[in-house]
Parts: C-alpha cells; structure tokens; sequence
C-alpha cells in the first residue's frame, strides 16, 4: 500500500523447499494481495456504522423528549443537516394527494406558496409515489426511477447532490426527508438515513396526530372509548351490530328524495302535413326521414309532363274558339257566338288549373322542421292521387314531454312537480322539466293501466333533439325515508292482500 501508512499488514511465510513448482506463487500472491485494504475498508465501515448508529440515537433522543410535531420537525431537520454537513434538509408530509412542507433547516418561517418549494414538494412527490430513496444524481442501480423534478429543483437552486428519503409507517410511505449538500451521499450514509427515517417515523406521527384540532381529537377519543366499551372478546360481532343498528335508524329516520319513474316521449305542437296538390308521378326526390329543412327548401318534384300537353291543347283550343267567337260574331250568329264565348271561358279556366298544377309540381316546406314521416326515396315514379300525405314535418321549435306513468304512483305526482328526463340515445346528461297538466283518463298499454302527463322543457331544446325519442323521466314525488322506498311496493301489495 504504497504512500500510506496502514493499519494493518498481512505477511506471507512460504517454505520454498517444500514447493516442487514456484511458478504459480506470483499469481497466488496478487490474488492475496488486496486482503489488507478489504480488511482497512471493513473497519473503516464498521466505525462508521457506530457512529451513525450514536447519531441516530442522540436525534432520537431529543425526538423523544419533544412534545409538539413542529418543534420535532425542525429537529430532526437541523439534526440532520448537522451531523451530514447538508446545507439545507427539509421535511414534507403527505397531505391528501401532495406533499406539503413541514419543517426546513434552521427556517422557522418560510412561505408555503414560493416556487422552490412547490419544486421542493413535487420532488419529494417523486420519492413518495415510487417509495423509495432518489439520489440525485442518479446513480447506476437507480437508472430506472423517475428524477425529473428532482433534476429540476437541483437546476433552479443550483444543489450538485440530492437525496430524497420516504418515511413509511406500517409499509406505506407517509413523509419524506430530503437532504441537499454539494458532496455526494454515500451508501453508509443513506443508511444511516434510512435507518433514522425508520426510526423517526412512529414519533413524528405520534406528535402530527397529536397536534390535529379539537374535533380531531374528539372523534379519536370517541372511537377508543367505543374500542375500550366493546371489549377484547367478540369485538368484531360487536361492532357490526352495533354499525346494523345505526344503519337502521339512518334509514328510518334521515329522509330521502323519492323520485318516481316513468317513461317519455318528445312531441311537438306543430305538426305540417303536406298533401299531393293533383294526381300524378314523382319524378324527383331531394330529401328522406330524418332531414332538417327549411323553408322553401325543396322536398319533392311531380311529374307534369302531361300536365304541359293538356296545357297545350287547351291553349289551342282557346285560340279556335276564339276564331269562331269572331267567326259568329260577323254572321250575326249570335246563339253560335254565346256557345263558342262559354267554351273558350271554360278552357281559360281549365287552362289556369293546369297551370296552377305546373306551377305547384315541385313541392316546397312550408316552414323550419324535421321531415318525420314519409319513405320519399322509395316514391320516385310512384303514382300518387290527389290528397294522399306524401311527407310528414315537425317543428323542433314547440317541443314538449308526453310522460306515461304507472296507474300506482300517478297519485304522487300533480301539476308543477318538478323531475329530469334521460334520453336512451344520450343516458349521460339529463335535463329537467316541469309537469304542465295530467290527463284525468287512463290508458291501456303494454297490459298496464297508465295515465298521460304533458311536460315542458325547463331550458332550450338541445340542436339533436327529434319528435318521436324517448327515455326515461324521474319525477319528484316529496322526501321519505329509505326503509319507506325500499319497501313501499311491499307494503302496498300487503295492503291489497291483507284488507278487509
């Protein structure tokens, strides 16, 4: 061990005249020769370890003998921080889903709210939610873990070393200790620190819960007297009778929101029939069920190509009688003149309606709608007469609920109730409504006697929204207990069963 002065020195005696072959003794040699520093390095840690171990055990000490959670924290801290040379240790604690801030070396106050320790807490973060040690920066057998805010926080605040301890009670990480200096950490140290975090945890905890508010405290107080009332034997049978009862009185005694149930169905005030204007064939159609249209937009297109060759006959029928209205007219044929004046008024008449027909072939909507009723795609060289509906249209603007409710809770519902009605198309979003008027007459559907309710929207209706969709409709029927709902048909079927 050249320019050193060891503490420890192996020799070799070799008996060379027992040795028949010398030329393997070199080999042997090297292979022996590190036994001193590996012995040197074993003492070396072994002092370390004790000396770690009093560390630990002097924290502790003055751990013990705390009494408040905030004086522990910053004892632990600016411990740390003394006996590991670190130039800053905090302590965070898990509050909810983050870490919050508890103590800082040699820092009494400090603001919660500044960017370090938002950076401070998200790396502690890291170590808590992969529970375990973070060195920064990384070492080998760490290459796997997550440091990215580690790195980030040592980049704003210039630290070259990292180390990030979780603090775990009963096997789940809790706090964590994070230590900063410019010498990296060795792996004698973070045990030490590992060892002390252990250690550490239970009292700190202890002195956290110790700290919590007065109601904290209470409830924790009432739960020991219950665990000190039930006893050691049968604790389990007893609680959860004890937890039956107070479930039942729960449900008998704090009301609930009774909501019937019913089905609906979206209908509109205004509905456009549109008729054949005279007997014909579709020629062309430019929309099916299910289309939005505007006014004036065109629907459908009648043939009226006979329609044009009457319209030409009676057009040269005009003109002869015409011809020979003048014709008798000179001859002084006036019965003759009359006859001729009455036919050609008749083809003028005839005239006007064909060409009413032509001007009237191609059909238009009436007003803003939806097309609900009507396969025109399938009508193209249909016949059709006049008077025969060749599409139905509804507005989407007038829309309102039709309810059907069940002859059995019809009595729970009256003119105002309010309730939501859910779309089959569309179960995630409700939308409320207001019973406008009930209908005093029952109706038969599906072998059940039910009674027709009208609703209105409470809000707009939405862009997607159709004559014609159903679903599901909850009504506010008053507030009662859950043992009243649950067994409310129960009850009644007994009622019906059991009177006299």
């Amino acid at each position: 061990m050249k320019g050193s002065s060891p503490d420890s020195v192996i020799a070799f005696l070799v008996d060379f005249s027992k040795q028949s072959d010398h030329s393997n003794f070199s080999e042997r040699y090297l292979l022996n020769a590190d036994i001193p520093m590996s012995y040197q390095s074993h003492i070396n840690r072994s002092k370390h370890g004790i000396v770690q171990v009093i560390d630990t055990l002097d924290i502790m000490t003055l751990l013990n003998d705390s009494r408040h959670f905030v004086e522990a924290s910053m004892i632990i801290c600016n411990e740390v921080a003394s006996k590991y040379q670190c130039s800053r240790v905090s302590l965070g604690w898990q509050e909810g889903a983050y870490v919050e801030i508890k103590a800082i070396s040699h820092i009494e106050k400090f603001d919660k709210k500044t960017e370090i320790l938002k950076l401070l807490g998200q790396a502690m973060e890291e170590s808590l939610d992969q529970d375990t040690e973070i060195h920064y920066p990384s070492r080998t057998n760490q290459s796997s873990l997550i440091t990215l805010s580690h790195k980030a926080f040592s980049a704003q605040q210039r630290v070259e070393n990292i180390l990030s301890i979780p603090l775990r009670l009963d096997e789940k990480s809790i706090a964590v200790l994070t230590c900063e200096r410019a010498v990296e950490f060795g792996e004698q140290e973070t045990k030490g620190l590992r060892v002390l975090a252990d250690q550490a945890v239970r009292r700190l905890a202890d002195l956290k819960y110790s700290s919590r508010w007065f109601g904290s405290k209470i409830t924790h107080g009432i739960k020991r007297f219950f665990s000190s009332f039930l006893g050691v034997r049968h604790t389990g049978k007893k609680l959860l009778l004890i937890t039956s009862i107070v479930a039942l009185l729960l449900l008998a005694l704090i009301p609930y929101p009774y909501r019937v149930e019913a089905s609906f169905i979206i209908k509109t005030e205004n509905m456009v029939f549109m008729p054949a204007p005279f007997d014909g064939y579709v020629k062309a159609v430019y929309v099916k069920a299910g289309d939005s249209l505007k006014a004036g937009s065109p629907v459908l297109d009648l043939d009226v190509e006979e329609l044009v060759i009457q319209e030409s006959i009676l057009t040269a029928d005009i003109s002869r009688y015409e011809r020979e209205q003048r014709k008798h007219l000179i001859s002084d044929e006036l019965a003759d003149m009359k006859i001729a004046s009455s036919l050609k008024k008749q083809s003028v008449e005839k005239l006007k309606e064909i060409q009413f027909y032509i001007n009237n072939s191609s059909i238009l909507a009436k007003n803003d709608g939806v097309i609900v009723e009507g396969e025109l795609d399938k009508m193209i060289g249909a016949p059709v007469k006049k008077g025969d509906v060749l599409y139905k249209m509804a507005s989407i603007e007038n829309l309102y609920v039709e309810l059907e409710v069940d002859e059995e809770y019809i009595n729970e519902i009256k003119k105002g109730t309010q309730g939501n009605i859910v779309f089959i198309t569309e179960p995630k979003y409700d939308y409320p409504i207001t019973v406008e008027q009930i209908v005093p007459v029952s109706i038969i559907k599906n072998e059940a006697n039910k009674f027709v309710a009208k609703g209105t929207l409470n809000e707009s209706p939405m862009n997607w929204w159709r004559p014609g969709m159903t679903g599901i409709a909850k009504l506010d029927a008053g507030s009662h207990s859950m043992l009243w709902i649950m067994f409310k048909k129960t009850i009644d079927f007994i009622y019906l069963k059991l009177w006299w």
